[in-house]
């Protein structure tokens, strides 16, 4: 390691959520973090961003300003900690995060060996915020700080297509990218192994990004592999500007969520040889999860011929206490990936099925209709990973690995019949959260339902959602809500958002508070259920058929012997 080089070393999570006592090492140049959903991966990336931001250089006398250098996607280097945690007010509490992590500083050539992240409270704060503390106090800086060194981190939420992003904008590429658009355009050419790419867009909004595009179709057509790509290189790019503009430059930090998005497996090899050979020449400290084989076996043969540039973390919650393992091979890997499974026959092995929400309303909804215990042993729920219906159906119109064909995907009812087999629609034609409204609205003051331990009456329930009887103008007793919603005068809905009134319905906290523990009589989506058993029945045989189809088409499982384990 150069002195020169900043690098993080070490996270040791003493407890945080899911993870107790587990340490995580790094390579200089690159990390691979992979394992089996809800093991805590992306806690992982969102704790190395925190340690660090690119605010101001305390080295010099005096301080100077860093918050002028800007990415190519116009943002700081820096990440804040809203971007990767949702503090919960009753379980993340001051004491709920104890975290050790081991920083070698570059730009005061020491190591940060005692530096600890933890939520705390301050004086003026209602709620606890994740403060870094054990800093150093080079001229004077407060020891509860950052340690200063710049950092980008790629999100999930980037693989939204461009077309379907809000405030959606094109604009003209900067000088820098002007002048090294071909070296950008050749990059993404040879890793995605294409011919006549020209074109570089620059597209802003709610995600900042370029992307590479050919003469036959242009920036809106690209697929979601394409589109992560160029944000990749876009980060790239980016560390390479500062490393020319900044005179100080002491490396930066490239942390991505789910590297392998939509590339397939050539060029997911392609992206790794020139990462290996960018994070040398740009002193990158690249961190990445990914589920992909072809990515964790290259890195698993990296880290084996050179384990101090190149580190595989696999964490696996098989033997009950999540461990990191750090000597898997991809051949372990593989096994406690796939150790997953149900017995369909003798000599038959089922592996779960990833299943994917667009909201927690669908999630709800899903699991209250949802309670075959031999469906249930089959499914692998994402109910963190949310996307829209228009973006579910993106990633399969683009053949999305991971998405077509090998998860089932669940929309909500007011969702137009969608041609994939692998795609179930939710009971009515009404979204989740719509639909639970006209449920509770029609049912009588004197039912059952309302006599729950918590006082959620008929009353409290018209109390709470008068917004939305106000604004459609309900004084029926019982509505069709689709049709009520149907002739409505669309002018008086003008400037009101509909959709977030039934949002703010579902989210509060009484109405959650049932959800989570009023069990079968008084979970909302748990009653509608009882009250609609034909419904509830073909939905289960719908879902079962995409489960099959899945497994069929993913594992090459006759359909015949899916038959004992998935009886309709």
């Amino acid at each position: 390691m150069s002195k020169h080089i900043t690098k993080i070393k070490q996270i040791k999570i003493i407890n945080f959520r899911g993870l107790n006592d587990c340490t995580v090492a790094f390579g200089e140049r690159i990390t691979a973090i992979c394992g089996k959903n809800g093991t805590s991966k992306s806690t992982i990336l969102g704790i190395a961003a925190q340690m660090f931001n690119f605010e101001t250089d305390y080295t010099k006398q005096p301080v100077v300003d860093l918050k002028k250098y800007k990415s190519l996607a116009g943002k700081p280097f820096s990440s804040q900690f809203s971007e990767h945690f949702r503090l919960s007010s009753t379980h993340d509490t001051p004491s709920s995060m104890n975290v050790d992590v081991s920083i070698y500083d570059g730009a005061e050539e020491k190591d940060l060996d005692k530096l600890k992240l933890g939520l705390y409270l301050r004086s003026n704060h209602s709620s606890p915020r994740a403060t870094v503390r054990n800093n150093t106090t080079t001229n004077g800086a407060s020891d509860s700080r950052k340690v200063t060194h710049p950092v980008i981190y790629l999100s999930m939420k980037r693989l939204t297509p461009v077309p379907d992003r809000q405030k959606y904008t094109v604009s003209d590429i900067d000088n820098y990218m002007t002048e090294n658009k071909s070296e950008f355009i050749s990059l993404s050419s040879y890793i995605l192994g294409v011919r006549g790419s020209n074109a570089l867009t620059k597209t802003g909004g709610t995600i900042n990004s370029m992307v590479v595009s050919g003469v036959k179709y242009d920036h809106q057509s690209v697929s979601v592999g394409e589109d992560n790509l160029g944000q990749i290189l876009q980060a790239i790019f980016s560390f390479r500007k500062l490393k020319a503009e900044y005179p100080d430059y002491h490396g930066g930090m490239l942390l991505i969520d789910e590297i392998d998005a939509g590339l397939f497996p050539a060029a997911q090899r392609r992206l790794l040889e020139k990462m290996t050979s960018l994070s040398k020449e740009l002193n990158l400290q690249i961190i990445f999860t990914t589920h992909s084989p072809e990515v964790i076996n290259n890195i698993a043969r990296l880290s084996k011929n050179d384990g101090t540039n190149y580190k595989l973390a696999y964490l696996t919650n098989t033997y009950g206490k999540l461990e990191v393992k750090e000597d898997y091979t991809w051949a372990d890997i593989k096994l406690d990936l796939f150790n997953e499974t149900v017995q369909s026959s003798d000599k038959d092995k089922l592996q779960r099925v990833n299943v994917f929400f667009e909201d927690k309303e669908n999630f709800d909804f899903f699991t209250a209709l949802v309670t075959r215990r031999d469906v249930n042993k089959l499914l692998n729920l994402h109910k963190d990973i949310t996307l829209g219906c228009k973006n579910y159906l993106q990633l399969l119109s683009k053949k999305v690995p991971g998405f077509y064909k090998s998860a089932v995907i669940v929309l909500d009812g007011d969702v137009k019949d969608s041609k994939y087999e692998n795609v179930v629609k939710l009971p009515k034609e009404l979204p989740p959260d719509q639909l639970i409204f006209e449920f509770l609205y029609n049912l009588d003051a004197s039912d059952d339902f309302w006599k729950n331990n918590i006082r959620y009456t008929k009353p409290y329930f018209l109390e709470k959602t008068v917004r939305i009887i106000d604004v459609l103008e309900l004084t029926e007793d019982r509505i069709d809500l689709a049709a009520k919603i149907a002739s409505m005068d669309k002018t008086k809905l003008q400037g009101i958002a509909l959709r977030k009134l039934f949002k703010n319905f579902v989210e509060e906290s009484s109405f959650q508070q049932l959800v989570k523990n009023g069990g079968v009589n008084y979970n909302p989506y748990r009653r509608w259920a009882l009250n609609y058993p034909l419904l509830v029945d073909k939905f289960n045989t719908s879902l079962i058929e995409s489960l099959r189809f899945v497994i069929g088409e993913e594992l090459g499982v006759e359909t015949d012997k899916l038959k004992d384990t998935l009886s309709k």
